[in-house]
């Protein structure tokens, strides 16, 4: 079941997107920035049969409290973005990401801690 939890005092930017068949769930004190893209379902690859009609399967994805996801980044299929973490812009998540740690690139690589 799909369902969307924001935490108090949490922001989604202008254009954001969130596009899963599983549970969405951000901290507080989450500042989502302009045109990010949230996405917890994939297509199943499989074979040589149509895509469209392949089934989907949905994972959930967790944001941290005190998470800063940069403008027009990407944070893909089941993916766990830890506490106090920065998403750089444009980054494509494709692995989780530890608390404090900050990431950015693509995909997005581990640049340094916050502390």
């Amino acid at each position: 079941e799909a369902v969307i939890s924001l935490g108090e005092f949490s922001a989604l930017g202008r254009g954001t997107t969130l596009n899963s068949g599983a549970p969405v769930t951000l901290g507080k004190y989450v500042l989502v920035s302009g045109y990010v893209y949230i996405q917890g379902s994939m297509h199943g690859i499989s074979g040589q049969e149509l895509i469209a009609v392949q089934p989907h399967t949905h994972r959930p994805i967790s944001i941290g409290d005190g998470v800063w996801i940069g403008a027009g980044a990407k944070i893909l299929y089941g993916h766990a973005i830890g506490r106090g973490a920065v998403v750089g812009a444009q980054a494509v998540v494709t692995r989780d990401v530890n608390d404090f740690e900050i990431v950015a690139g693509i995909p997005a690589t581990h640049i340094r801690y916050r502390t």
